[in-house]
């Protein structure tokens, strides 16, 4: 579910898998984006607070996305 939310969310911008890890208490979301010009920053920051902010509601535990972008 998780997967198909940000493939959602992340349309055409995801540029690997998303890997997810969980430690206790806390899901940690791992995926690459591709690459971004200036304008579609504050766009991506607020997609990947929305979408922590959301998982973190949905599931009841502390949810963190840690993209990075590809070269």
């Amino acid at each position: 579910m998780i997967r198909k939310f940000l493939e959602g969310v992340f349309h055409n911008q995801l540029s690997s898998d998303i890997v997810i890890k969980r430690k206790n208490n806390l899901i940690n979301i791992v995926f690459l984006i591709s690459e971004l010009s200036d304008s579609d920053l504050t766009r991506f920051y607020f997609k990947v607070g929305f979408s922590e902010k959301l998982l973190t509601e949905l599931f009841s535990c502390i949810v963190s996305i840690d993209a990075q972008t590809s070269m």
